[in-house]
């Protein structure tokens, strides 16, 4: 079960539970999350606690409690968002006293995770910071992509950067972080990474970027760094640099299908407000801070996260991206004269896969890359 990423079409909690509950990939991610074994890992669903609060799942590990968990959908309020902080306050109280109507053993309070889950989306479309509120001790925030059934958690590090977002007034369209690399450079490293968990090799980065990733002599040949902060940030990889389920099921389709789903799942946002303004100023040559001035405005001259900060480096990066990775347009290093190839604002998936297969930089290094990967 996929539930699609669609700006209209937010997944509601019932559905979302019901993904949560009956895909084994993504309870394995969770299960691997909390430091548990598969084999004893269970979900209790709608467990009912004291005082009729009914939690969406009980985690038990062994048959004691190690975490609970609440779920929200995709299209919530803040009032919503802020009952679920609620809850899972309660469940900390829980594990702190011991208090169930089953006779629950639970985990040490040190051990415990009071687990708040929620996909995407609820990071995307609201104008709430989730970093801007207060979280019991043992809370572990776990976000699930709708498109892709990533899971990763949304660390501490991740909250004070989002609440210095909003103190220093900048407008999130998206969580996701890439820059200064291709996804085709994403996808090389997604495989080589595969390899090393089939084998059941350690990853060190400093020497797999030294031994084998600069090899390639890819674009980024330089900045491979950047590359593992966008597969962590995209949920693609583990605390151990091997890919997650999620990552496992990308790395397994063709480069074209793969920047397809990295495009519909994660960077949609980013692509589309460049687009709005080269379609709106096509043959006007735009400079790349014309290109950022243009976006704010339709932000209320708000800087956007991940886009118009930083003198337009990040457009810069994204424009690249949208040149050697999709091919849907088409323009020189350091010029301001750019051709649309295709329209992405009247795409459908089909004419984005053409126009990788014709336009994208990916096959000037795919034989490199596969003599690589085939050595490993």
């Amino acid at each position: 079960m996929i539930l699609k990423n669609l700006d209209t079409n937010f997944v509601n909690e019932k559905d979302f539970q019901k993904l949560i509950f009956e895909n084994e990939l993504i309870k394995q991610d969770i299960a691997k999350l909390l430091n548990i074994k598969m084999t004893n890992f269970k979900l209790v669903k709608e467990d009912e606690y004291i005082n009729k609060i009914t939690a969406d799942f009980t985690v038990l590990n062994n048959n004691i409690v190690s975490a609970i968990i609440e779920c929200k959908g995709g299209n919530i309020g803040v009032t919503e968002y802020v009952r679920g902080i609620g809850q899972i306050f309660q469940y900390e109280y829980f594990a702190e006293n011991g208090l169930s109507k089953k006779n629950y053993k639970f985990c040490d309070i040190k051990d415990f995770k009071s687990v708040y889950i929620f996909p995407d989306s609820v990071l995307r479309i609201n104008d709430f910071n989730i970093g801007l509120f207060k979280y019991p001790k043992s809370k572990l925030i776990i976000e699930i992509n709708q498109f892709s059934n990533a899971v990763r958690i949304i660390t501490d590090k991740e909250l004070s950067y989002l609440a210095d977002n909003k103190r220093n007034n900048l407008k999130a369209i998206s969580q996701y972080y890439i820059r200064d690399i291709r996804l085709f450079e994403i996808y090389f490293v997604l495989k080589v990474l595969s390899i090393y968990k089939l084998k059941n090799k350690i990853v060190n980065r400093k020497e797999l970027e030294s031994n084998i990733l600069k090899k390639s002599n890819s674009i980024n040949n330089s900045n491979w760094r950047n590359v593992f902060i966008a597969l962590s940030s995209l949920g693609l990889i583990d605390k151990n640099n091997y890919p997650t389920n999620a990552g496992f099921n990308l790395v397994n389709m063709d480069f074209p299908n793969f920047a397809l789903t990295i495009l519909k799942s994660y960077i949609n946002p980013y692509i589309k407000e460049i687009f709005k303004v080269l379609n709106e100023n096509q043959n006007q040559n735009l400079s790349i801070n014309e290109i950022k001035e243009k976006i704010k405005e339709n932000y209320n001259n708000v800087d956007v996260l991940f886009l118009t900060e930083s003198d337009g480096r990040y457009i810069s990066s994204w424009l690249n991206i949208i040149r050697d990775d999709f091919g849907f347009i088409k323009f020189k290093a350091r010029s301001n004269d750019r051709k649309i190839i295709l329209n992405y604002m009247e795409y459908n998936d089909e004419a984005v896969i053409k126009t990788i297969k014709n336009h994208s930089k990916y096959y000037e290094f795919k034989n490199k890359f596969l003599e690589i990967i085939d050595a490993i």
